[in-house]
């Protein structure tokens, strides 16, 4: 685990995503914008047409949207980029994967998480047991499921990894 975030500064994760959220933050400012020259100085003509109303509309609803699940998007990828660094740190893809595998045998719920730090954990922690599923409630995860995290490093390293040992850990 600790490999894991180790890998994240080495891949200059931090700094990836501070300008990702810098470009996210700049088009919603700019979608604001567009919105207060259309209302107020779009011209005489611009309240005429329903249509360009409409689509200002729909672009200040789907711009923060779409810079979420781009942040998003990018951040699960950076998870999987920093799993296998940090198989390659220790040169224990396997060793990786048990950790992972514990962590998904955990079934505690972290409590007072919100979406703000959500990406600063392990794993997602706001939906342990619960919450959206299937692809399309994976697409606001910060990180990819724990069981598809795993089955990367078993493919990449080679091995099937044998949960048998899930049995002498203490998770509740």
């Amino acid at each position: 685990v600790m490999a894991h975030e180790i890998a994240h500064v080495r891949n200059r994760d931090i700094r990836l995503m501070a300008l990702a959220s810098v470009l996210a933050g700049m088009l919603l400012i700019l979608s604001d914008i567009l919105l207060r020259v259309f209302i107020f100085g779009g011209g005489r003509n611009s309240g005429n047409n329903p249509f360009a109303l409409i689509g200002v509309i729909v672009a200040l609803i789907l711009a923060p949207i779409g810079a979420a699940m781009i942040q998003m998007a990018l951040s699960r990828r950076r998870e999987y980029l920093a799993d296998a660094t940090a198989a390659e740190i220790t040169g224990d893809p396997e060793g990786m994967a048990r950790a992972l595998a514990v962590l998904e045998a955990d079934t505690r719920q972290v409590s007072h998480v919100g979406r703000a730090t959500a990406h600063l954990y392990i794993e997602s922690p706001l939906v342990k047991g619960r919450g959206l599923t299937g692809s399309l409630g994976g697409l606001f995860q910060t990180h990819p499921p724990l069981e598809d995290r795993i089955r990367v490093l078993e493919e990449a390293g080679g091995f099937t990894l044998d949960r048998s040992f899930l049995a002498t850990v203490p998770v509740q």
